[in-house]
Order: C-alpha cells, then sequence, then structure tokens
C-alpha cells in the first residue's frame, strides 16, 4: 500500500492513513510533499527505533514522476491519499491509468 500526502498536514496525513494498514500488517510506503519531507522522514525513525521490521515503513521522495513509479509498481496494490483535493484529482488520474485503486 501507498500513501501520497501534501504539505497541508505533513504528519497527521500519512498517520491516518498509513497506521490502520500497518495494524492489519500491510507494508507501507510514503510518499510525502517535496515541500514538507521531514515530517515522513522523522516517522521513519521512529519506527526504526521502534523495532518495526526492515521494509515495513518506507520512504518515496519526488514528485508527480514517483507517484506514476508507485502506480506502475506492482507491489503496490492499493493507492491512498491525504491532502488537497486539487492534487488528489491529479493522483487519482494517474492511479485510474495505471488500473490502480485510489482512495481519496
Amino acid at each position: 500500500m501507498a500513501v501520497v500526502s501534501d504539505d497541508r498536514a505533513p504528519l497527521l496525513g500519512p498517520l491516518q492513513r498509513a497506521v490502520p494498514a500497518l495494524l492489519a500488517g500491510a507494508t507501507v510506503v510514503v510518499k510525502p510533499s517535496p515541500k514538507a519531507p521531514s515530517a515522513a522522514f522523522a516517522l521513519a525513525e521512529l519506527t526504526a527505533r521502534s523495532a518495526f521490521p526492515g521494509g515495513v515503513f518506507n520512504i518515496l521522495h519526488g514528485d508527480l514522476a514517483a507517484i506514476e513509479g508507485l502506480c506502475s509498481a506492482a507491489e503496490v496494490g492499493l493507492l491512498l491519499f491525504a491532502g488537497d483535493p486539487a492534487l488528489g484529482s491529479k493522483v487519482a488520474a494517474i492511479a485510474t491509468r495505471h488500473g490502480k485503486p485510489f482512495v481519496d
């Protein structure tokens, strides 16, 4: 599962989407906003310090090209978005083009 978030809620957005998936046993890739990546990085640091197994919580930095990559990856079964509806529309279009389930 992948979570794409913007800079409106750089920590809360990914947490709201990722925590239920992690509790269900999924692995998560978070793609934070390029404008506010430090919150996701701090969250990744906390998961490492909390003895999460390697590869359970991951970060992918980048822009729309990174989202294209997530959507084309067979390992990503679901794309979740947290943030501005205008960006959400762009992310939804990319997910739809790749046939990836999308939740806004």
